[in-house]
C-alpha cells in the first residue's frame, strides 16, 4: 500500500453571469492559460476560469502569499482536472467546474502526500 493521501484544503467559488474584462485575465491566468483562450471564440471561458482559480486559491490552507495566476491549469480547456501551484508544484490540486443556468460553480481541492500544510488542517481522504 503507497504512502497515505491527505485532504489539505477545500474551496469554492460560485460566480452567476458577469462579464470579466479580457484585460483583467493578466492578472490571474499563467501564459499557457492565456495562449489557450485567446484561441477560442467563448467569451463564457474567462468566467468558467476565474472561477476555477478562485477556488483553487480557497482550497490552499497556506494562500496569504499566492495570486490566481500562481495556480496552473494542466488543460485550461477542461472542466475538471488536476492544477498546480508555481512554487510547490508537488501539491496535487483537483477541481471541477459545473456550469448552470446563471454562471459556474467551481470545487477544488488539494491533496499533498507529506501534508504539507499544518496538521490541524489535514484530515485523511477517504
Amino acid at each position: 500500500m503507497g504512502a497515505k493521501m491527505k485532504l489539505c484544503g477545500i474551496g469554492i467559488d460560485l460566480e452567476g453571469r458577469r462579464q470579466i474584462r479580457k484585460e483583467a485575465a493578466r492578472f490571474f491566468l499563467s501564459e499557457k492559460e492565456l495562449e489557450w483562450l485567446r484561441r477560442q471564440n467563448e467569451p463564457s471561458h474567462l468566467l468558467r476560469l476565474w472561477t476555477v482559480k478562485e477556488a483553487l486559491y480557497k482550497a490552499n490552507p497556506k494562500n496569504e502569499d499566492t495570486g490566481l495566476a500562481d495556480y496552473v491549469l494542466e488543460h485550461p480547456g477542461w472542466s475538471s482536472g488536476k492544477a498546480y501551484l508555481l512554487r510547490m508544484p508537488a501539491l496535487e490540486f483537483h477541481y471541477n467546474c459545473i456550469p448552470f443556468r446563471n454562471g459556474f460553480l467551481s470545487v477544488a481541492f488539494v491533496i499533498d502526500a507529506e501534508c504539507l500544510c499544518a496538521e490541524t488542517l489535514c484530515a485523511e481522504a477517504l
